[in-house]
């Protein structure tokens, strides 16, 4: 509920490349994928596959930790309806509705889910609120297929992500700093607001019983803030002059800010998958662009100064990629076979300012070559015995570029 992640190995989901339906999920920017803003996705998935380690080409972000594929296209081929509701501790409430039109006259097919799960959390005012939306429909032959995806999630979450003082474990193990005023009452939206829409298409066809190809269309639209009140702020921070009441000069305030995010993620991707009696391969790729803006707004000052909807900073960046790659495994023999993976990758990322240090510019271009092989000796039915060898390339994340014009991360 809320705020999830997950640890591969150790490794962070910003260095493991999610894709839904095979299409990338990462954040263009921070490479995280966040989960928040898909409630409840797991009541339309059909399978999940996680290969640990750099793994297989694959669209999106390079992965060091692992690859993360959901998959949601499967279709039932009779007409349902479900109706899911439980409630739990904290006044946690799951309640999902779904249904499906099975296959009408062996062509088209219709999916959808309403979702919403909330919670008042553990930890004071953690609340959270989310709702989903899931609705697939699709057109299918018997060597084609047309499917069109809306996928979208709603969020609003109390912020209560800095952990609880040691020195309070003991004594009120509830305790959450965020959102504190000055007068030590809480402000009541100190929220995390976003949501994120994924619009997708995918055309398949049969060219023959050994040799197919996919392509697929997409775009994710994500627009959101965080609400917070902040105390003792310096007006210089925010560009404005300090404020003169009648003799005294006020150089510090109480407010409440909003930090927005804005951006579009769109591109397409393709493979041609061929399968013969010893050589299975697929060549593969796709492109796509990230425009996002970053903008901070004042509502509030406890001292004025600010005129309304005041933006202190407003900051774009633009991102483009765009991968290749061919794998293939050939059976060498009924037991051994091998594995080759190759994949060139370049990427180029601009940076028009951060919200701390608005004139530094940053304009960084990458050209990535991953090659990837292996064997693979089947000892039995149950047991296989594999080695491989893998290179991994990947650009640094929004924060990393913040460090200086200086100290550029390799």
């Amino acid at each position: 509920v809320g705020y999830t992640g997950i640890r591969v190995r150790g490794t962070d989901v910003a260095r493991t490349n999610v894709t839904l339906n095979g299409i990338p999920v990462n954040d263009a920017e921070s490479q995280g994928a966040f989960f928040v803003d898909l409630p409840d996705l797991a009541s339309s998935v059909s399978s999940i596959q996680l290969q640990r380690g750099v793994g297989s080409s694959t669209n999106g972000a390079g992965a060091f930790g692992a690859s993360l594929n959901i998959s949601t296209n499967d279709f039932s081929q009779d007409a349902y309806a479900d109706v899911y509701s439980s409630y739990g501790s904290f006044n946690t409430w799951k309640n999902t509705v779904k249904a499906g039109s099975g296959l009408l006259n062996n062509l088209v097919t219709t999916d959808i889910r309403l979702s919403q799960v909330s919670s008042d959390g553990y930890i004071d005012r953690a609340s959270s609120n989310l709702k989903s939306l899931y609705f697939s429909t699709a057109y299918l032959t018997d060597k084609s297929s047309l499917r069109f995806n809306l996928i979208t999630g709603k969020e609003k979450t109390y912020q209560a992500w800095d952990g609880v003082p040691e020195d309070s474990l003991k004594t009120n193990r509830t305790y959450n700093e965020l959102g504190q005023k000055s007068d030590g009452t809480f402000y009541n939206d100190q929220t995390d607001n976003y949501q994120q829409d994924y619009y997708q298409l995918f055309f398949n066809h049969e060219i023959s019983c050994r040799l197919n190809f996919n392509i697929a269309a997409f775009l994710t639209r994500g627009k959101g803030y965080y609400q917070e009140y902040e105390q003792d702020e310096a007006y210089e921070d925010y560009g404005v002059p300090d404020v003169v009441i009648g003799d005294s000069t006020v150089t510090q305030t109480d407010l409440t800010q909003q930090l927005w995010l804005d951006n579009y993620y769109y591109g397409g991707i393709f493979s041609v998958n061929y399968e013969g009696k010893k050589l299975q391969s697929s060549l593969g790729g796709g492109w796509n662009r990230y425009d996002g803006k970053h903008y901070g707004i004042v509502l509030w000052a406890q001292s004025g100064g600010f005129d309304d909807d005041y933006k202190w900073y407003n900051n774009e960046a633009h991102k483009w990629d765009f991968n290749i790659y061919w794998k293939g495994q050939y059976d060498l023999s009924n037991a051994l076979s091998a594995f080759l993976d190759l994949q060139y990758r370049k990427v180029k990322y601009d940076i028009n300012g951060f919200d701390d240090n608005p004139e530094l510019i940053q304009h960084n271009n990458y050209d990535f070559f991953n090659p990837k092989a292996g064997l693979v000796y089947h000892l039995d039915a149950n047991d296989r015995l594999y080695a491989s060898y893998a290179v991994a390339h990947k650009e640094p994340n929004r924060d990393d570029f913040e460090a200086g014009k200086n100290e550029v991360p390799k």
